[in-house]
């Protein structure tokens, strides 16, 4: 809010101007007790999610425990904050001095200091699909959905569980008329 201007019609628009959609700003209260960093390092993003053990709201997050396990997942929103373009994670589990898919370290003081141990989480588009979903019998990729959730950590199979949700919402496009039937 403290660099915005009205907008003005008669501007000289050139190539790259942009109207903001969403006032960019530090976070604050229990939003600000969670930090990440990226960056990307040979040919992946690597990530660092850092937050206090405590909960400063109980209402939008959960106290951490040393010796207690919690469940997870991830999205990374790839150019867009809409429900639709984005990429999932599996469900997974962290710990926190307890053996689960993600090890979180708990970290006295300076947090550069610290050594943490790389967890590589594959990441998949899921189409128009919610887990409720996937997990019922009657749904056409549950038993890739079902290795998955077996090892939500293999790359191999989450690739396979990719393949079979983008192709069947591409069989769904082609019923709706959307794709043309190129069978």
């Amino acid at each position: 809010e403290d660099t915005a201007l009205p907008f003005d019609p008669d501007h000289a628009w050139e190539e790259g101007d942009v109207l903001p959609r969403r006032y960019l700003r530090e976070p604050s209260g229990s939003r600000a007790s969670l930090a990440a960093d990226g960056r990307w390092i040979d040919g992946a993003w690597h990530v660092w999610i850092t937050r206090e053990l405590a909960a400063p709201d109980p209402r939008d997050s959960k106290a951490l425990e040393h010796g207690q396990t919690y469940n997870v997942a991830f999205a990374v929103h790839a150019d867009a904050t809409q429900a639709r373009w984005h990429y999932v994670s599996m469900p997974l589990t962290l710990g926190l001095g307890e053996d689960a898919d993600v090890p979180a370290q708990y970290t006295d003081g300076n947090l550069n200091d610290a050594s943490p141990e790389w967890v590589d989480v594959p990441l998949f588009y899921s189409g128009q699909v919610y887990l409720a979903w996937l997990a019922d019998n009657g749904h056409p990729v549950h038993q890739c959905f079902a290795k998955a959730q077996d090892k939500p950590l293999d790359r191999s199979t989450i690739q396979t569980l990719a393949n079979a949700l983008a192709e069947h919402e591409q069989d769904w496009l082609r019923e709706q008329g959307v794709l043309p039937d190129s069978r």
